[in-house]
């Protein structure tokens, strides 16, 4: 019994190590959004799509349209980035689902073993895509 608990708990270790490494390990902004309730800045990490050109927006993945930093942008569509002013972009409810094919493209081109391992663990089935245009 001491074995089945020893092995259990190793793989679960394991697990939340692979799944640290798959969310932190790079290619992630930080975007501070404000919580319209109380005021307070709400800090999230979230991949990101680069545009080919360097004035582009950078595109970024909403898991799911009630995710908190999702409502908050859409009461206030202006927040920063790693400390530099974004206005953002949110697709009307009834275009959300035609921006989704696209960012799972995206992101699986993109982060590859991490965003299928990710994939496993989340539902990403009510993924859309939000554009973040840089502010001068």
């Amino acid at each position: 019994m001491k074995g089945l608990i020893f092995t259990l708990s190793a793989g679960l270790i394991l697990a939340g190590l692979i799944t640290l490494a798959a969310l932190e390990s790079g290619g992630v902004v930080k975007i501070a959004t404000t919580n319209p309730a109380n005021g307070e800045e709400r800090l999230t990490h979230i991949w990101f799509i680069e545009a080919d050109d360097d004035a582009g927006p950078l595109h970024l993945e909403a898991g799911h349209p009630g995710n908190p930093w999702v409502e908050d942008l859409r009461v206030h569509p202006y927040a920063t980035i790693d400390g530099k002013p974004y206005q953002f972009v949110l697709p009307s409810a009834g275009q959300e689902a035609d921006t989704h094919e696209h960012i799972r493209f995206e992101m699986r081109r993109k982060y590859g073993w991490r965003d299928v391992w990710v994939g496993l663990l989340f539902d990403t089935s009510q993924s859309f895509m939000i554009e973040a245009h840089p502010q001068s």
